[in-house]
């Protein structure tokens, strides 16, 4: 109420408020192109390994727990 009768006195004494806009712009994304499940694995086994205690394991046994991981089964 009181934002209502401000802006009423503004606009008796001539004073305008600008109104804001915004620009709204929608566009049409390209179609995602699928990346071969094996490419998936092997980077992530390779963000794995970087990760610490999980350094120690080799690129196949991390590649299994990502594989495991996705498919729901713990190993």
């Amino acid at each position: 109420m009181a934002r209502d009768r401000i802006f009423y006195a503004l606009a008796r004494n001539g004073i305008r408020i600008p109104v804001s806009t915004h620009l709204v712009r929608m566009t049409q994304l390209p179609a995602h192109v699928e990346e071969p499940q094996g490419n998936i694995v092997s980077e992530r086994a390779m963000r794995l390994r970087s990760a610490g205690v999980l350094g120690m394991l080799s690129l196949e046994q991390l590649g299994k727990m990502q594989e495991s991981m996705m498919s729901g089964c713990m190993l």
